[in-house]
Order: structure tokens, then sequence, then C-alpha cells
């Protein structure tokens, strides 16, 4: 497999991946911080993961509440980390600029629709589709593509 210039293999060095994730609490300079640090680490890629509110959690969802002592619910979490799509297309000119691979857990995977990453992850979030369930009478989930909470609540997984 190759990753931009990088082939991806037991017989290569290994690809450096720093990640983010949400640790930049919606805060678009520490996020540049975060890739201006890992540029001088020599790391080969950054890795984000990027969210929508409204496919991953309604502002009432009665699993997860209280959320935190900043945010009354996943929801309101979700919104506060949410960058634009022109915060996310300077957020990867950055990391190419300082020649960081910029990649990206997309929660939905239509969140980087058009974004021409060279790679991407896909968030895998059974465990917490199985337990969800498992509250109210056992996992009734099967294992399917639906890429977040509100895909499996449109397709009747739950």
């Amino acid at each position: 497999m190759k990753i931009s210039d990088y082939f991806i293999s037991p017989e290569h060095p290994p690809f450096i991946i720093a990640e983010v994730a949400q640790s930049h609490e919606g805060s678009l300079g520490m996020a540049l911080s975060f890739i201006e640090v890992a540029a001088e680490c020599g790391v080969h890629a950054i890795k984000f993961q990027t969210h929508l509110a409204e496919e991953e959690s309604t502002p009432r969802e009665p699993w997860r509440i209280p959320f935190s002592p900043q945010d009354a619910s996943r929801y309101d979490y979700w919104q506060r980390l949410a960058f634009t799509l022109e915060q996310w297309a300077l957020l990867k000119a950055h990391a190419e600029r300082l020649g960081l691979v910029f990649l990206s857990s997309p929660f939905p995977s239509r969140r980087v629709t058009g974004w021409n990453l060279w790679a991407w992850w896909r968030g895998n979030w059974l465990p917490v589709r199985c337990a969800i369930p498992r509250l109210s009478g056992g996992c009734r989930v099967r294992v399917n593509p639906c890429c977040s909470p509100a895909d499996c609540r449109r397709q009747g997984k739950y």
C-alpha cells in the first residue's frame, strides 16, 4: 500500500501518524499548533477526527446525559468541536505545507467527500452499537456498514 510518497509494508520503515482526534477542543489555533508540533517531531502524517453532530447524535439522546461539565449533551460536544469545511481546508493546507500527510477518521464518511485525501480511516463504533441496545435487553445490532448512530436509526438497527 502507498500513502502519498510512503510505502506501507513490513519491508519499509514505519509510517508514523500523530493522532490529534478532537484534542483541539474546537480551537482552530490549537489544531494549527498540533500540526506544527507534529511536523517538528518528524512524523509522516497527522490525523484528526471529523464529526457532524446531526449525524451522530441528537440534542436529547438519552444514553449519554449528563455528558460533561462543559457540554449538556454529546450533541453539544460535537457542535463545539466542529470546524467549517473552510477551516478543515486550512488545516489540511497547513499540514501539507509543513510536509505532513493529512488524514481523517470521518464520522460520517461523507464528511470528507471531495477533500482529496491520500487515505482515511472509517471509525468503528461497533462496541457502542452493541452496548446501547444491551442496556434495554440485549444486542440486537448486526454487524453492518452503518457508520453512525443516526445511520443505524434510519436503517432500523436500534
